[in-house]
């Protein structure tokens, strides 16, 4: 359930240039020197402050680091985390953490930082330690809750009032995305999730526009095109087979839409990359 791996684990097994897709939520900490990493085709990077969050959804790339490079990278199944510990947050917060798989990196102030990798460097004791400690498991359970309230305390302390009180878009916006996560490869129309929400297709997108400050068909374009880019990185899958594995009429509607987003068609995004296992 839960995972940590220091810089030599995680530079030996992803090789520079080369996509990984991660089969379980991560946080990158990077204590000395500085990693650059693609998330999606846009370069993040990440040194001492700054934390980069790694998502099931989203296609990454290492581009460089430095030789002198420390970091940690803690990974956790987050459904069987959130079964085990009784987290204290509102439903708008959740959607607040949600929202990190978009923003990606997150900066922190240095007496936190430096909280936070001693909390990694006492999770990382115990995940590699021998010795049969009678509590192993809960005392890493322990470590990442703390660190996920870390975290999450930064996530939100931007967070104005005036924002709280919208707490009907908000919930239709939560309930929008989690739509888009069960049905976005069969359903590509607005009027399809503004009917299940029992809304017009104007309110759902005021509604949506007015929370994340992007239209609603960003959110399942972007759904489609991460899935596309995962499962194009796999050889077996033929373009045809993908597009109409996502829902496309015919292979040239997908490639039509895949190169919109990305600038490439899906044969020359296959060429450009490789894909590696998960190692966490």
């Amino acid at each position: 359930m839960i995972r940590i791996l220091t810089e030599e684990i995680f530079v030996d097994s992803v090789v520079l240039g080369d996509s990984f897709h991660p089969s379980n939520f991560a946080f990158i900490c990077v204590y000395v020197g500085e990693i650059t990493i693609s998330v999606n085709n846009v370069s993040h990077q990440c040194d001492y402050g700054n934390l980069l969050l790694l998502s099931p959804n989203n296609l990454y790339k290492v581009e460089s680091h430095t030789g002198n490079l420390k970091m940690f990278v803690l990974s956790f199944e987050r459904e069987k985390l959130r079964s085990q510990i009784n987290f204290k947050f509102n439903r708008y917060d959740v959607y607040q953490i949600a929202q990190m798989e978009n923003r990606h990196t997150l900066e922190i102030t240095d007496l936190e930082f430096d909280h936070l990798k001693q909390l990694l460097t006492l999770a990382n004791y115990y995940s590699a330690s021998d010795t049969d400690h009678k509590f192993k498991s809960e005392v890493l359970t322990g470590i990442v809750t703390s660190v996920i309230y870390i975290i999450t305390s930064f996530l939100l302390i931007n967070e104005n009032s005036s924002q709280q009180k919208n707490l009907r878009k908000e919930d239709i916006t939560i309930s929008f995305l989690e739509l888009i996560s069960k049905h976005f490869k069969e359903k590509k129309e607005l009027s399809f999730y503004a009917e299940s929400l029992l809304i017009s297709v104007k309110y759902l997108s005021n509604c949506v526009r007015e929370i994340t400050k992007s239209p609603p068909t960003s959110f399942i374009a972007d759904a489609l095109m991460n899935e596309a880019k995962i499962m194009l990185l796999h050889p077996n899958n033929t373009v045809g087979m993908i597009a109409g594995e996502l829902g496309f009429s015919d292979q040239y509607s997908f490639g039509k839409f895949f190169k919109k987003h990305t600038g490439l068609s899906p044969m020359n995004f296959r060429k450009r990359n490789h894909l590696i296992d998960p190692i966490f």
